[in-house]
Order: structure tokens, then C-alpha cells, then sequence
């Protein structure tokens, strides 16, 4: 008889533990998200609530109990050694200008949840299962979305003054841009399930479902999300998504700098051009100036977190700097960088690459050229964005 040795029994039951908590994350977060996305659109305000705080607890919980209580220190992975250093950064530059972090740490760890996704869902083993998940809350989130299409929230603006109606499609949100966000990436998740499965009916439905929401993304009005999502469905037709590689990762998070650049050297140029009915320039080059114009030594370095508190600035970039400062743009696009990169290499060793949700997921960072959703403004926007990293995750690997 062969015994195994106790330290190789203890590996193992560490590995299935982890991974047991990384899958339970996404379940909680998907059960979450869903009461959130129910919440903000019938304007049940516990639903959001108890959601968000949910999410925010079980995420970090799993985060560091996993990779410092299961895996110890000693076996700490450069990914979340990156994510450590991020995080205190986050929390010196945030202390710096708010004498009580904890009075506004829902809006402080909103920032975070987008990078601690990345860590969590890259460790998922269980690649199957998860991605059934994520396609099964999609189809939920799809039935209630085209519910709310049919009923008076549709076109329901809510305002600082009351309710009031819009031309542009909301579905009972706070604004146009924040519907058109979730049906662009719920038209990425069903693209995904379109490329992935092999059924017909499936197939059929997830085709009919890209068309519906990407219908529904251009009634929201939101002109970057429709861009983004119409260029991923033509580079998709011409087979033009395998080209994804290394360098094009890089021009995506380059994309929000010279967006910046440019708002700020052609403001009238970009005023007088018209992108789909509307000036390509709506007031952002204002924003900018005024920017420049607040930014002191401490806050360039530091930040001001206790006055902008994640403010949304039209750029994602732009937003994470006022609040974080210098240090804390760094740290974030450091550690983001390296898990795209990261996440790239589990995509190329894949039987069948999954580019499409790939070519998603760098949608996310180049949305950051015209606002600052998927960054810094929310535990939805965080989730929705990283289940796209969850489908692009290999389900068998090449040998």
C-alpha cells in the first residue's frame, strides 16, 4: 500500500479549497450584481444597497482570506503581490485628503473591485462551470432587460428634480450611458456564446440576443459603447479578432492618454465634428481645463480622493488621477497591464481561443477614452466588465 505524504495531501486540499472560493465568488457576485442591476432600475434602493455591500465584503474576504490564509505568504504569485501594492497605495493616497476613509469605503473599494475580479476569476479551475454560470446570468439579466424595454421605465430619466422622460433608451437607470454599458457587454457575453457553443437553438438564441442588444445599445445614444461594440462585430465577421496580440493590448491602454491629449489641443475642432448626430466634443475639453487648473503638488502625486471620490471626469484615466494622484494611476495600470497580459497567455494556450470575449474585455479599457464606468464607478460595471475574462479563460488546454 502507498501512502501519500501529508504535506502533498495538505497541497492538495489547499488547491481544491481555493478553488472551491474563487468559483463561490462568482456565484455570490453574479447572485449580487443581479439584485444591484434590479435594484437601479426599479429604484428599489435595498436591493442596491444590500448587493453592493455584499459584493464588496465577499470579494475581499475571498481575495485575501485564499491567497494569504490557503495559499500562504510564501507562495504569494507576482499577480497578487502587484494587487497588494496597488491596494496600499489606493488606501495611503486615499487617507492623505479624507479624514475618515470608513464614512465613504463603499465608493473606495469600488475602485478596487475591477482589479480584484482580475485576480480572483484568474485563478478559477473550474473553467466549465463558470462559464456556464456566466452565460446563465446573462439570459436572466437579458429577460429583464427586454421586460423594462416594454415597460414605462424604457425611456425614464431620473433626475435631480424628479422623473422626467428621454428620446434615449434608459430601462429605469440613472442615465442613457450607464444602459448603454450593460447591453454592450451583455451583446459581448452572447457573441461568446455564440462563438463557444454548438448547438442550434443555442447559437440561434445568442445570435438573436447580439442583435437585440446591440439594437438596444444604439437607442441608449451612449456613441462610444455603440462604436466599440459594432467594430468587435465586424473584426469578428472578417475573422480579424484572432489578431489580437501583445502589442494591440498596448495600444489599448494607451488610447485613453491620447484621447486626453487630443480633447485638450483640437477642443474646437472636435466641436464642430459631428459622430452620429451629435458634436464628438460634449463639453469634455471644458472638464479637462478646468482639471489642470485644480491640480496642486499634493494632489498630483496623491490625489484628492475625499473631494472627487471617484468622480466621473469622461475618462477613466483622468478620474483615477484626481482621486489617486500620480502614485496611484501607476500602481492601477501596472497591475491591470499585467493581468490583460496575464490573462492573454492562458488565451493563446487554449484548444479553441476564445478572442471574441477577449476583444471584449480591451473594449473595457478603451471605453475609458470617453468615461469611467468600468474603473471606478461601480461593483456592476467591475463585474460585468471581468465576466468577460471569465469566458476567455481556456476549457481545454493544447498539449
Amino acid at each position: 500500500m502507498v501512502y501519500e505524504k501529508p504535506n502533498e495531501n495538505r497541497k492538495v486540499f489547499e488547491r481544491s479549497m481555493a478553488d472551491l472560493w474563487n468559483l463561490a465568488c462568482l456565484y455570490v457576485s453574479l447572485i449580487c450584481c443581479f439584485l444591484v442591476l434590479v435594484g437601479r432600475s426599479l429604484r428599489i434602493d435595498i436591493l442596491t444597497s444590500v448587493g453592493t455591500r455584499i459584493m464588496i465584503v465577499f470579494q475581499f474576504f475571498c481575495v485575501f482570506l485564499v491567497e494569504l490564509f490557503i495559499n500562504g505568504t510564501k507562495k504569494l504569485k507576482k499577480e497578487y503581490i502587484l494587487f497588494l501594492v496597488l491596494f496600499l497605495i489606493f488606501v495611503l493616497c486615499g487617507v492623505i485628503y479624507l479624514n475618515d476613509l470608513l464614512k465613504d469605503y463603499v465608493l473606495f473599494f469600488c475602485t478596487l473591485m475591477f482589479p480584484a475580479y482580475l485576480l480572483s476569476f484568474y485563478r478559477i479551475k473550474h473553467v466549465k462551470q463558470a462559464k456556464v454560470a456566466v452565460y446563465v446570468f446573462a439570459f436572466i439579466v437579458a429577460i429583464l432587460f427586454i421586460y423594462l424595454y416594454f415597460s414605462p421605465y424604457s425611456h425614464i430619466f431620473y433626475a435631480e428634480y424628479g422623473i422626467i422622460n428621454v428620446s434615449a433608451l434608459t430601462l429605469g437607470f440613472s442615465n442613457p450611458n450607464e444602459t448603454g454599458i450593460y447591453a454592450m457587454v451583455l451583446a459581448f457575453i452572447f457573441l461568446s456564446s455564440f462563438f463557444e457553443n454548438k448547438g442550434f437553438i443555442i447559437r440561434a438564441l445568442s445570435l438573436m440576443l447580439v442583435g437585440i442588444f446591440t439594437y438596444m445599445t444604439f437607442l441608449t445614444e451612449s456613441r462610444t459603447c455603440f462604436i466599440l461594440l459594432l467594430i468587435t462585430l465586424v473584426a469578428y465577421a472578417f475573422n480579424l479578432v484572432k489578431r489580437i496580440n501583445e502589442n494591440l493590448i498596448v495600444v489599448a491602454f494607451i488610447l485613453p492618454i491620447i484621447s486626453f491629449i487630443i480633447f485638450l489641443i483640437f477642443p474646437d475642432a472636435l466641436r464642430s465634428l459631428i459622430v452620429l448626430g451629435e458634436s464628438a466634443d460634449t463639453g469634455r475639453s471644458y472638464i479637462y481645463e478646468e482639471v489642470l487648473n485644480e491640480v496642486s503638488i499634493g494632489t498630483f502625486f496623491f490625489g484628492n480622493f475625499g473631494t472627487y471620490l471617484n468622480a466621473n471626469f469622461h475618462n477613466s484615466y483622468v478620474s483615477l488621477f484626481m482621486s489617486f494622484g500620480l502614485f496611484g494611476i501607476i500602481a492601477y495600470l501596472v497591475y491591470v497591464k499585467h493581468m490583460y497580459s496575464a490573462y492573454y497567455v492562458k488565451l493563446r494556450k487554449s484548444k479553441k481561443p476564445n478572442y471574441v470575449a477577449f476583444a471584449g474585455a480591451l473594449c473595457i479599457i478603451v471605453h475609458g477614452v470617453s468615461e469611467s464606468a468600468f474603473l471606478t464607478s461601480g461593483v456592476a460595471y467591475a463585474l460585468l466588465g471581468s465576466l468577460l475574462f471569465v469566458l476567455s479563460l481556456p476549457t481545454e488546454i493544447k498539449e
